[in-house]
């Protein structure tokens, strides 16, 4: 728990951040999460900063979900994009994200190029 290397009670904690007890014990329970506002009171207090507890919070909740079960179904990924005629590039060895960066970036040099064909032909240049 947070509190004890502090040597803090909950309800000195709770004072001290001016909330009721009952909420920074259902915080240290996992009942209720970590906002923007008490990560702002935490990081002032402890010298933490904001973005700490925010992080605790997010791995917190990552975690959680994880352990409920939640996985990407890419069959079904792939399912859903078929009809609107995108495709997945991803063979399940790789990243996701960086699959489909690497093919946004080089739909966006093909169609650089293009561009740059086709002002060449128009201003009767070579195209580098």
């Amino acid at each position: 728990m947070f509190t004890e290397p502090y040597e803090i009670s909950q309800n000195a904690l709770a004072r001290a951040l001016n909330l009721p007890p009952r909420h920074i014990n259902q915080i240290i329970h996992g009942k209720r999460p970590i906002t923007p506002r008490t990560a702002i009171l935490l990081g002032d207090l402890f010298q933490s900063g904001a973005p700490f507890w925010m992080k605790l919070q997010a791995e917190y909740d990552i975690d959680r979900t994880r352990r409920r079960g939640v996985r990407l179904d890419m069959a079904r990924v792939r399912a859903n994009l078929r009809p609107i005629g995108l495709t997945v590039p991803f063979d399940g060895g790789g990243n996701l994200l960086t699959e489909l960066l690497d093919q946004e970036l080089a739909d966006f040099l093909r169609e650089l190029r293009r561009d740059r064909t086709e002002h060449a032909v128009a201003v009767g240049g070579d195209v580098a």
